[in-house]
């Protein structure tokens, strides 16, 4: 139930000071909320099944709409050999500044919500912050961040994002493209421990793209420039206790 909803046909529903309830319980509270009419995909999904890692297991997913910088979902989990997990993956919008999305996942493996734990109670989590933003008609920036609490989190739970995307990346980089050069100014970060990763600290390129250098002769110029001061850091291995 809600105190004020107003729909705006062929559009969306905006409700304020929203109560969710289980019979007669009310269990979620929202100030505020919008629902776009013309959007089609469901708004909450379960997908359930069993894994020779995760046991019998529940995914569940719940949209939300609040704002163009707070749209996404709600994550809960259950694995029966892992316990209870709970995320949020928040996609954005900020006008003249860009988007991207911010996510985070959380889970206290193999605690009292395991009903047959694998191993020893551990708090493990990911936050990862993506964003791109066009600065110009000719100039990007991109931003990738990723913080783990284990190495192998995102194979362990994300396993088709593993394939896709190898070991979680940390650099913020600028590209310009003009007619007849590219520029490119890359800062890459080292973030956890658990992996091996190549600093650039950073690194500048600059392409120039094939330039006739007189119109009488088919004489072309071309170069490709660079400077980078690299800082290999190696993984980090805890000792078995």
């Amino acid at each position: 139930q809600a105190k004020q909803v107003r729909i705006y046909l062929d559009d969306k529903v905006v409700a304020k000071h929203i109560l969710f309830f289980i019979g007669n319980t009310p269990i979620l509270y929202f100030p505020y909320y919008i629902q776009p009419l013309k959007e089609r995909s469901s708004h909450a999904t379960a997908q359930v099944g069993k894994g020779k890692d995760w046991g019998y297991f529940a995914l569940t997913s719940f949209r939300y709409y609040f704002s163009d910088i707070a749209k996404g979902r709600f994550l809960l989990d259950y694995r029966t050999k892992k316990g209870l997990a709970e995320g949020i993956d928040n996609y954005y919008s900020i006008k003249d500044l860009g988007s991207g999305s911010a996510r985070f996942y959380y889970t206290n493996e193999n605690d009292s919500t395991s009903f047959e734990p694998s191993g020893e109670v551990e708090s493990k989590y990911r936050a990862q912050v993506r964003h791109r933003w066009d600065m110009g008609e000719d100039t990007v920036a991109t931003l990738e961040f990723n913080k783990l609490r284990d190495q192998n989190f995102i194979k362990d739970y994300f396993y088709k994002e593993y394939e896709e995307a190898g070991d979680p990346d940390n650099f913020i980089s600028f590209i310009t493209t003009k007619e007849n050069y590219t520029a490119t100014l890359l800062v890459r970060k080292r973030m956890d421990k658990y992996f091996t990763v190549v600093e650039r600290l950073p690194e500048f390129r600059i392409d120039i793209q094939n330039s006739r250098i007189l119109k009488a002769l088919p004489v072309y110029y071309k170069a490709e420039t660079s400077g980078v001061y690299l800082n290999k850091t190696f993984q980090k291995v805890e000792p078995s206790q």
